[in-house]
């Protein structure tokens, strides 16, 4: 008997336990990973029995990332010890080389909660929770970006008129001659 795909993807979306931590796109985000995942495990097992026990090891995968992301802050040590070590296991049980990077995962925390499922499932896939580097696209080579050239305006000098003292004494207290004030030091006029 062939495996119903479409009625364990309706199980996926349908248990609202698989991402009940966490905000919109990043549930929307896992379990489109984990709708993936089903068609490879459909792939894998023939038998419907097999299929069903490694169906209930990928729900484990995505409750796991569920709750690292969505409780991470708020488990003890010891609680995210142990929900990791659960997600390795099962992680592995589906054929995923993942390795145990508690120090990483603690790490992700400062992440958005789409950033931390995306550096999950990176670790689970690859063993690695870095991102991958941006590859070039072989079919446009990256062009520099273009340049517009703004001249300067022009200087702006004093006229000379402007730098030559005033022949004209000034009248009042606040005359000023060679630079210094010659009105009243008591005049609290000004």
């Amino acid at each position: 008997m062939p495996i119903d795909l479409a009625n364990a993807k309706i199980r996926l979306y349908e248990d609202a336990s698989l991402t009940d931590e966490l905000t919109d796109e990043p549930a929307s985000q896992l379990l489109k990973w984990a709708e993936g995942q089903l068609e490879r495990l459909a792939q894998r097992h023939s038998d419907e029995a097999a299929f069903d026990d490694a169906f209930k090891t990928l729900r484990g995968v995505v409750k796991g990332i569920n709750r690292l992301v969505g409780q991470g802050g708020m488990l003890t040590p010891d609680e995210k010890q142990e929900t990791t070590q659960r997600l390795v296991e099962r992680a592995q049980a589906l054929g995923f080389a993942v390795g145990h990077q508690a120090d990483t995962l603690q790490a992700q925390s400062v992440l958005s909660q789409s950033e931390q499922v995306a550096a999950l499932l990176r670790w689970v896939e690859t063993g690695n929770t870095a991102a991958p580097a941006p590859q070039a696209d072989a079919l446009s080579p990256v062009q520099p970006a273009p340049t517009t050239y703004i001249p300067a305006p022009p200087p702006v000098y004093p006229s000379e008129s402007a730098l030559k003292p005033s022949s004209t004494p000034a009248s009042s207290e606040t005359e000023t001659s060679g630079g210094y004030w010659q009105g009243n030091p008591d005049d609290s006029s000004l």
